[in-house]
């Protein structure tokens, strides 16, 4: 009889040696074409290029008003774009938050979007369908878009917190954002030229504009695919002891902080009119539409770069009341207009509507401005009230400010029965209050990058711009 061997698994019948190379292990950094660098930047650039086709206050309410003449549905573009899209970015911040792996998330957020937009295209090349039937599933779908893209924004970032070293990820945050806002000056020209081209009719042109969006999403999408994902959960700070006298000073700024965000955001719902306005009352054609794109594009990449040299010597205060004021002018430029063509002078030198064509391209302009200094300002102010309480102030402001833009339909309504020229007044008077609420903020410095490990979210320096902020 053969002498019992007292080593471990030496008499087991069935079991078996680990076979070499079989356990889950990340993908080698010298198999992979693209670094991580590489793959963020230009997936979030491609995502910058496919929402330069789809800007909500430009394409798509153009394209709504295209269906039909109801400003109350008009009215429902910015609740579907800046009312769902927030609930996407809570419900990732919520899945996320205790999930070990993102990419699965952050690939089937960017592919449903990029689904959805050819959807959308699909619906605006169909003909022979009835209005009512293409605007109602335009909106249905244009709603799971904005859904989507607020999860895929979100979840895009917690990767790229994990996928980048910390003393590259400010600069990738960085680069990012401006080759983002770069593409959409690129959109905005490829649309001018495909309506200035005039050889499809009014529906496939958005189609096709719509087409391009989907294929750039796509496109973004592939690249995140190719993303070396870093497993584990974010780092988090521990919050600010509640009934502490610096707490109860955060909260109080916090609240005064919402209050002038509420204000920014009630007065922006009457932005997606202005294109409206422009067709309806000034006879505005379709190839201007791309001059409106780039001109928003260019102030969003030019306010971007502006603070971006001057971060360092500049307050967040500042930062954020230079975005309300800025405001402030495009309901001051549309309620100018019609004095300004009823003039003597105007009449005399004039017989065509260039001019104020041209100053709505410019109030464009200025909205873009204001998006980049009120996502860098706001960013920065609530990080300097508490950087420990950040991603809690991002939250409770993305789901205070969602209900809000629900408040398009009831600009709607304010168009529809006293006119344009009572909504942009009231727009205007909003923009002017909130400005004078910013004076109730007390006076921050813009803090400096930090790259500790215990840092949960973006470094408070660098240009975040995300949605909750940009309103």
């Amino acid at each position: 009889m053969p002498a019992f061997d007292a080593t471990p698994g030496a008499n087991a019948v069935n079991e078996r040696s680990p076979l070499a190379g079989a356990e889950l292990r990340p993908i080698p950094k010298s198999l992979t074409i693209l670094s991580n660098r590489t793959c963020l930047t230009l997936s979030g650039m491609l995502g910058g290029f496919g929402e330069g086709f789809m800007l909500p206050l430009v394409i798509v309410s153009a394209y709504v008003l295209h269906m039909t003449s109801n400003l109350l549905v008009i009215g429902a573009v910015p609740a579907l774009a800046f009312g769902v899209r927030p609930i996407g970015t809570l419900i990732a911040s919520w899945l996320l938050g205790t999930s070990k792996r993102r990419k699965p998330w952050v690939f089937s957020a960017h592919l449903i979007r990029a689904g959805a937009a050819g959807l959308i295209a699909w619906i605006a090349w169909q003909e022979g369908v009835d209005s009512s039937d293409r605007l109602r599933t335009f909106l249905i779908t244009y709603g799971v878009f904005a859904f989507f893209s607020g999860f895929a924004s979100f979840s895009a970032n917690s990767l790229a917190r994990m996928a980048l070293a910390q003393e590259n990820r400010n600069r990738i945050f960085d680069l990012r954002t401006i080759l983002a806002a770069a593409a959409g000056v690129v959109a905005g020209a490829t649309i001018h030229e495909l309506f200035n081209d005039g050889g499809q009719s009014l529906s496939r042109s958005f189609s096709l504009l719509f087409i391009a969006a989907a294929v750039s999403f796509a496109a973004s999408a592939f690249f995140v695919l190719l993303v070396r994902e870093a497993s584990g959960q974010l780092p988090r700070n521990a919050p600010s002891p509640g009934g502490t006298t610096a707490h109860g000073r955060s909260m109080q700024t916090f609240r005064r902080f919402v209050l002038v965000r509420m204000l920014v955001a009630a007065a922006a719902t009457a932005d997606v009119f202005l294109i409206v306005f422009a067709v309806l009352e000034l006879g505005m054609q379709a190839d201007f539409l791309g001059y409106c794109a780039i001109a928003f594009s260019a102030g969003l990449l030019g306010g971007l770069l502006l603070w971006r040299l001057l971060r360092e010597s500049i307050l967040a205060r500042s930062v954020l009341q230079v975005g309300t004021v800025l405001r402030i002018a495009p309901p001051l430029i549309a309620v100018m207009i019609p004095y300004l063509q009823e003039s003597a002078y105007y009449q005399e030198h004039t017989s065509t509507n260039a001019v104020p064509h041209w100053l709505i391209v410019a109030a464009f302009a200025t909205l873009g401005c204001s998006a980049a200094s009120i996502g860098i300002g706001g960013y920065a102010f609530v990080t300097s009230i508490s950087t420990s309480m950040t991603p809690w102030f991002a939250s409770v402001t993305t789901a205070i400010l969602a209900p809000v833009s629900l408040l398009g339909i009831g600009a709607g309504w304010v168009a529809r029965n006293w006119g344009f020229d009572i909504l942009f007044a009231v727009a205007l008077a909003l923009s002017l209050v909130a400005l004078l609420a910013c004076g109730l903020l007390p006076v921050t410095a813009i803090r400096q990058p930090q790259t500790g490990a215990g840092v949960a979210t973006p470094a408070p320096g660098h240009l975040n711009t995300s949605r909750f902020l940009i309103r």
